[in-house]
């Protein structure tokens, strides 16, 4: 028992710095006091993260494969780190997106399947914990990083002094937590993996880009995230804005972002058992469309404003936890690590999709809520034409 506690602590600590991605609105606001950034060069850094962690997936699978997660976890520890600490160097957003964005990104998402991979090696029959383990790690990351990023940040007005301070300490405090965890990463003892044989149902990466359903899971991704992404990026200057809230609780809100991220993988989970996984997503994509609606055409009163807050943050996370179940149930498990990392490109894509629409669409930060439930539609609409797929009845089609 000793061994599964250590790799637990090893799989959170993982986690924790993987999930700190979530934690960038937080630093908007210094960002623009300390060096005049605006708005939209802060969200193109945040898209840059979000597409650079979806390209990290795929490395992170090919990786795992060749090396192990213990090896995985460290590349993408030290990339990861590195990355904030270079950030602390930056004056510009192009040093900014190509340090916390690029480097950032790349290292999280090469560190986010190694986790998940090592647990469900010690805890075989019981994968729903294991993944309530790693997304637990999610939630404790802005528990932890916000209220120290507010320490670091303090009350006054930020300045590069402080921008630099803070994402050095912060960029070491990820790496050194990060490598330890990478480092306790390890199968359980006589462990060898299986070859997995191909059933009836497992297709494999270059069958799946050529069906309709890798196509419109990827469209449900590409426009279903795309109100997550906006509220992430921005929640606290939306907070300040739409809803009245002080510097102060507009931080508790990104702190609440993430726990309700990280609820709505664990909703998803949970309802995918008791009603079908393509059923849960269908749901999914419901809950978003109708909390983006709420902030797009009703009056913004508090009440509305965290109502529609917590639907659409729900939703994002369950949309990204069922888009990875979505594709086993219907290319089956033996090519997921291939399959899923390729359609969670989707996932990057939306991010650059999100700052397309808000920039040449000259739209405001209350705008963007109904160029939200439009690209929420278009997700919704995808997702119930997403009809079971196997070989089989490929072979019957043709």
């Amino acid at each position: 028992m000793e061994g599964k506690f250590k790799v637990i602590l090893a799989v959170l600590m993982v986690q924790v710095v993987g999930g700190a991605l979530y934690i960038w609105s937080r630093f908007a606001g210094p960002l623009i006091q300390a060096y005049g950034f605006t708005s939209n060069q802060l969200l193109w850094i945040y898209a840059i993260t979000i597409a650079c962690f979806s390209i990290g997936l795929i490395f992170s699978s090919k990786l795992l494969a060749k090396k192990g997660p213990q090896t995985t976890a460290t590349i993408g520890a030290f990339i990861f780190g590195s990355g904030i600490i270079l950030a602390s160097f930056a004056n510009t957003s192009l040093l900014l997106g190509l340090s916390y964005g690029v480097l950032g990104g790349l290292g999280s998402g090469i560190m986010y399947l190694a986790p998940l991979t090592t647990l469900v090696r010690w805890l075989p029959n019981r994968r729903g914990l294991a993944n309530g383990i790693c997304v637990m790690g999610f939630a404790l990351s802005t528990l932890i990083f916000i209220p120290i990023a507010n320490i670091l940040l303090g009350s006054n007005v930020a300045t590069s002094s402080t921008m630099q301070h803070t994402f050095l300490t912060m960029g070491i405090i990820y790496l050194i937590v990060a490598l330890i965890g990478a480092r306790l990463l390890v199968y359980p003892p006589g462990f060898k993996p299986e070859v997995q044989p191909e059933t009836d149902i497992d297709v494999p990466l270059k069958e799946v880009v050529k069906t309709n359903q890798f196509w419109l899971i990827a469209s449900t991704i590409l426009f279903g995230c795309v109100p997550g992404v906006f509220l992430i990026s921005s929640a606290s200057k939306l907070g300040q804005a739409m809803a009245g809230l002080s510097v102060a609780q507009a931080s508790l809100l990104v702190i609440a972002l993430g726990i309700f991220n990280a609820a709505g993988r664990l909703f998803a989970g949970w309802l995918g058992d008791k009603i079908g996984t393509l059923n849960a997503y269908r749901i999914v994509f419901v809950i978003t469309t109708i909390s983006v609606a709420m902030l797009a055409y009703l009056p913004v009163t508090l009440v509305t404003f965290l109502i529609g807050f917590v639907g659409i943050v729900i939703g994002f996370g369950a949309t990204i936890a069922l888009a990875a179940t979505t594709t086993i149930v219907l290319f089956g498990p033996k090519y997921f690590g291939s399959n899923g990392a390729y359609v969670m490109l989707a996932y990057g894509a939306s991010a650059i999709l999100a700052v397309l629409i808000k920039m040449y669409g000259h739209l405001e930060l209350t705008q963007v809520f109904t160029a939200s439930f439009i690209s929420g539609v278009i997700a919704l609409i995808s997702v119930f034409m997403i009809k079971p797929y196997t070989k089989k009845s490929l072979r019957k089609t043709q």
